[in-house]
């Protein structure tokens, strides 16, 4: 490998030519291929001649081809990664600055898969970079790789862990506290060189990754403790120095003594949480360590946050806001523990007015954004702080808190400030100071409104009174935030009885009218949501239905203007409180979320084929819940069509296109959507169309080219719904059944990672497309998907022990019985397998609790009963004929109980009336699959539930108990799904069978009835009589 052409091809990708840069690309690939292509780019680094631009470019390829290729099976020659270890570290040392963070990724790979095992000299290599202080550049790249090995130990939990890590910590982290110490001794003169806040913040992070999963015990010692936390607390009291204040607030967090303090902050809350206290996330382990921090650190640590949070009150000292987060967090946990209850209480009224009330009133910054960018206001004041380390967020959740576990003591205080504030404010001009405490003393009512208006709450006769004084005339504030927030905290009173109609009325008329306001989204958008929390009373019902359809017709405009899954919510409630009144909007509301649902999945579908660091990742999140909000009301405005088939047919013509672009696209976090929509299209119209035919091909085509592991399930009603209404075109089409073949020989042959649950999809996918087929079409796949069965039970038995393994599986087999006996049968005696299945089977059939596993398991004896004499002498397979009628009998008198269970649970579910059911004429070959139900069916099932219960046979579960029903084994049936046998009257198709074989072939009828006991005898005689009616 020669580095000078190599050095060329770097300098080449980094040209404006689009053709030189291509061919330098295709150079790199082929001169990766080479032996000593690492090292050759390992020179490229450590050369002094070569510019940086090439030496970045270098590096970042460097780095690809670890990350990719360094673990077992990867390319890289063995050969070659001793050199890649030997050199790396000296490399990170004579690295650029700008560079050294790209290494960390490297190393990260490299530890993972290799220490200590293949690189046992790492940790030697790593601390000698310790020996001298006043060589920094060696002194940072030994911490930068001391920090990425104890990253290694973050999230290990074994007992390689402890035997690795506690000697390491035993050996180098009192030197860390040294070096630490000392960067903090003097901040002002450390600050004049980069690489010591960068070494502190890496001592810090060290400490963070060995001590985030569990806490070591050389660390829970008496003296560590006292090193670690003194330690912390020093790099709390750090006086930030003018590298980080001469920076813009917005930037200062950038800087590592900025960030220090705030990984010093949340290492401390993190041992606190996980180690210092009582909880579900500590163990009896620390029981100890846990009562001397309860007892000795807490309450210093205590004093230390409020004497920082009165510093930065008064504008002494300056706190990063992810600082603030786990200073408020640490004092939020403390708040539940006794232990340190009595030390925060006297802190009370300050953590309120000092600390609350000043974090709730907002920013310039933030009321910029209300009319620069309402979107981004939206998402950070409403939305996504929910999961932020913003103050806004610990203090929310701390006077929660307080009002939750303190209630008897912090309650009232926190109502009577909030009360106060407001009140002494009525009389104030609405100005934009007075709109901003007013705004922090509702954002404080909000964080409480839960307990105030629960049943034992001592105020809740009070608010109705307090809402009307206090809270709704800020509707009529002329700054849009404080009308927004009015909105949200009044929805946050949606459980209140008002008793005065004249509240009400203004509640509506201030709702709607930020609802109306169409020059300021926010207070739109929280006029839509306060829509929702409301929507259940009369008097809001009844005025919002006269104008429900322009009301919509808004929300879908104002959907298509923010990325939130909370109005396509909103939408839902619309529809399912005033459906009739949207029905004839039904097309136009479905083709609008339609339209606005392509367009987020275009950008969502630019955003996945582009550079992730060209995309923001909160607004792609905002983006994909907004997309499934959309989703869900698509589906919800569909379910309530479905009385109307044609309705429907004009409805997924709409919806259709949205569909085929999910599957085209590959856009594989909205293949469950997708399917859920194609699932409840085919099951409402009980049909298949043309267009539900062409989006089977894309859903074929796309779970084939996905990780099918991951997606079959998902897609398993809506295939099962296929074979179920599009049987007829399934029997005809051998493209469709290949490709459905296909997919099931994939799982079997565990052709990727497939587990157990996978195996089961695909075996009952096998038998649904078994009954879709004859006895021709099935024929060349029977002996295939037989032979696949019986080897998979038997690999599988042994791991899956429990009967529903054995069931599903067992159905393929039955199933081919079914439809194509001659195969079937065949293949069982070519791999000696007859006894074994039959011997199974005999087991499984008195262990059935599924309507369709009954139904076909008759089905499947009757076939084999149906073979002539001659035929089963011939295969030597007439011996199994009497235990097959027993057999039938047993399945014939539990499926009544069972049919009447499954109908009950049918009717248990909201609107399950109507035909979701084939024929018998199916399962034998006839052609339609929209046939009309039996209306015979449901007579006869409770005639013969009835006869059992009054003496024509037995069905308690001591009867079925003596047959080897385990009563206590649930399989539970899905009473929303539709099976190919649902609309099988199989005691009419039983009755036919057994008076033929009377008639026609009494020594088979013998043998059939021959272990049948008198009461078995009666069975059969209540069967056919009911049956004959």
């Amino acid at each position: 490998m020669n580095v000078v052409s190599l050095h060329q091809c770097f300098l080449g990708t980094l040209q404006a030519n689009a053709e030189i840069r291509t061919q330098a690309e295709q150079q790199l690939k082929s001169a990766q291929k080479e032996r000593g292509f690492l090292a050759c780019c390992l020179d490229i680094l450590n050369s002094a001649d070569i510019e940086l631009p090439v030496k970045k470019a270098c590096l970042i390829y460097f780095k690809n081809i670890i990350i990719k290729n360094w673990r077992e099976n990867g390319s890289i020659d063995h050969d070659e990664k001793p050199i890649v270890r030997e050199r790396l570290l000296a490399t990170i040392v004579h690295s650029d600055r700008s560079t050294k963070a790209i290494f960390i990724p490297i190393l990260n790979e490299i530890l993972v898969t290799d220490y200590p095992t293949e690189w046992p000299d790492f940790l030697d290599s790593t601390t000698r970079l310790f020996a001298n202080p006043n060589d920094l550049d060696s002194l940072y790249t030994g911490m930068l790789c001391f920090s990425e090995l104890c990253r290694k130990y973050r999230w290990m939990k074994n007992e390689d862990r402890s035997s690795q890590l506690d000697s390491i910590i035993k050996q180098y982290f009192s030197s860390l506290l040294q070096i630490g110490g000392q960067i903090i001794s003097d901040s002002a003169s450390s600050d004049s060189h980069w690489q010591l806040p960068e070494i502190l913040k890496l001592i810090l992070k060290s400490y963070k990754f060995v001590t985030y999963l569990d806490l070591p015990e050389p660390l829970q010692e008496e003296e560590a403790i006292s090193n670690w936390i003194g330690f912390h607390v020093a790099v709390m009291n750090i006086s930030l120095p003018s590298s980080a204040m001469q920076l813009d607030e917005e930037e200062r967090h950038l800087s590592p003594w900025v960030k220090s303090q705030k990984w010093a902050y949340a290492n401390i809350l993190n041992i606190y949480v996980r180690y210092g206290s009582k909880g579900w996330l500590s163990d009896g382990s620390y029981t100890q360590f846990r009562a001397l921090f309860s007892s000795s650190v807490v309450p210093e640590l205590l004093k230390t946050y409020f004497g920082k949070i009165e510093e930065w009150r008064q504008g002494h000292r300056w706190i990063s806001d992810a600082s603030l987060y786990h200073i408020i967090s640490f004092i939020e946990h403390a708040v539940t523990r006794k232990s340190s209850w009595g030390i925060i209480q006297p802190f009370l009224n300050n953590l309120i007015s000092e600390l609350a009330f000043p974090i709730f009133y907002p920013k310039d910054s933030v009321l910029e954004l209300f009319e620069d960018d309402p979107q981004e206001y939206i998402m950070m004041t409403f939305t996504i702080e929910e999961t932020s380390n913003s103050p806004v967020t610990a203090v929310r959740n701390l006077i929660a808190t307080l009002a939750e576990k303190r209630k008897d003591t912090a309650l009232e205080p926190i109502l009577q400030f909030a009360y106060g504030k407001l009140n002494s404010l009525t009389s104030e001009q609405d100005t934009i100071n007075v709109a901003r405490q007013r705004e922090s003393a509702l954002r404080i009512i909000g964080c409480i409104s839960s307990q105030l208006v629960e049943e034992q709450s001592p105020f809740k006769d009070q608010m109705e009174v307090f809402l009307s004084a206090l809270v709704f005339p800020n509707f009529k504030s002329q700054f849009g935030f404080l009308r927004a927030r009015t909105c949200n905290v009044s929805s946050k009173f949606s459980k209140l009885s008002f008793t005065d109609p004249n509240n009400l009325s203004v509640l509506f008329q201030g709702v709607m009218n930020c609802f109306n306001d169409s020059g300021h989204l926010p207070v739109q958008f929280e006029g839509a949501l306060a829509i929702q929390s409301f929507i259940d009373f009369p008097q809001f019902k009844e005025a919002l239905g006269s104008i429900i359809v322009p009301t919509t017709e808004k929300l879908l405009t104002l959907s298509g203007a923010i990325d939130s899954d909370l109005i396509p919510s909103v939408i839902q409630s619309c529809v399912e409180n005033y459906s009739e009144q949207l029905e004839p909007f039904g097309i136009s509301l479905t083709a609008k979320l339609s339209e606005q649902l392509m367009k987020l999945l275009e950008e969502l579908n630019e955003a996945q084929s582009a550079d992730p660091d060209d995309f923001d990742s909160d607004e792609l999140g905002s983006k994909t819940n907004a997309a499934l909000g959309i989703f869900s009301t698509l589906l919800t405005v569909l379910l309530y069509f479905e009385n109307s088939a044609q309705k429907i047919a004009k409805l997924e013509q709409i919806y259709a296109p949205v569909l085929h672009y999910v599957l085209a696209k590959d856009l594989d976090s909205f293949f469950a959507e997708t399917f859920e929509m194609l699932e409840n299209t085919t099951f409402l119209t009980r049909n298949v169309s043309p267009t539900m035919w062409s989006l089977f091909e894309d859903s074929l085509r796309a779970l084939m080219n996905s990780d099918l592991s991951l997606n079959l399930e998902d897609a398993m009603p809506a295939l099962k719904n296929y074979m179920v209404y599009g049987a007829s075109t399934i029997k005809t089409n051998s493209e469709y059944q290949q490709a459905m073949i296909g997919m099931v020989m994939k799982v079997f042959n565990k052709d990727g990672d497939f587990a157990p649950d996978d195996v089961m999809n695909a075996a009952e996918l096998s038998t649904y497309i078994i009954l879709a087929l004859d006895s021709n079409s099935a024929g060349p796949y029977v002996p295939h998907l037989v032979k696949k069965s019986l080897e998979m039970m038997t690999f599988e038995e042994a791991e899956q022990p429990g009967n529903v393994y054995k069931i599903i599986m067992a159905n393929v087999i039955i199933a081919s019985l079914v439809v194509d006996p001659n195969h079937c049968l065949q293949t069982l005696i070519e791999t000696s397998s007859t006894d074994s299945f039959f011997n199974l089977w005999n087991e499984l059939c008195t262990s059935y609790k599924r309507v369709f596993d009954m139904k076909l398991s008759i089905m499947g004896l009757l076939s084999f009963l149906s073979i002539d004499m001659e035929s089963l002498s011939q295969m030597n397979l007439e011996g199994v004929i009497p235990q097959f009628g027993k057999n039938l009998t047993i399945l014939l008198t539990a499926v009544p109980k069972a049919i009447s269970e499954l109908e009950k649970k049918r009717k248990d579910m909201a609107d399950t009336d109507g035909s979701n059911e084939i024929t018998d004429e199916f399962i034998f070959g006839d052609n339609g699959e929209d046939s009309d139900e039996d209306e015979n069916n449901e007579q006869e099932n409770r005639d013969l539930a009835e006869a059992a219960e009054t003496g024509g046979f037995v069905l308690d579960d001591d009867y079925i108990e003596q047959f080897g029903f385990a009563t206590d084994d649930t399989f539970d049936e899905d009473p929303y799904a539709n099976t190919p046998l649902d609309n099988l009257n199989i005691f009419k198709t039983f009755k036919d069978f057994i008076l033929s074989v009377q008639a026609s072939d009494s020594n088979k009828y013998s043998s059939i009835i021959s272990q049948l006991n008198p009461e078995q005898m009666d069975t059969i005689s209540n069967i056919v009589q009911i049956a004959s009616n």
